[in-house]
């Protein structure tokens, strides 16, 4: 579970970084072109809409592997049941 936890989490932070230093980007761009407040607050609502889609991301990295945990526990208990019942 922590290893998908983990790389979860570095995927988050890649795309955090990629997202300010592209938003970072078009800003520098509006104040260089002389850009009006409304495709500023377009923009801003992109950059939310990114960081709303990376906390899923993440959470849906925690949920695969909370799933994977489930099964390999559920196996690990048919492993042991089939084994005992056929020493028995």
């Amino acid at each position: 579970m922590r290893a998908h936890w983990e790389w979860a989490g570095r995927h988050a932070m890649f795309w955090i970084f990629v997202t300010v230093i592209i938003f970072g980007g078009f800003f520098l761009l509006f104040d260089y072109v002389g850009a009006d407040d409304s495709v500023r607050t377009q923009c801003l609502v992109l950059l939310g809409t990114i960081t709303v889609v990376n906390t899923i991301w993440r959470a849906a990295g925690l949920l695969a592997a909370r799933i994977e945990l489930m099964h390999l526990t559920r196996d690990g208990r048919d492993k042991r049941v089939g084994h005992e019942d056929h020493t028995t």
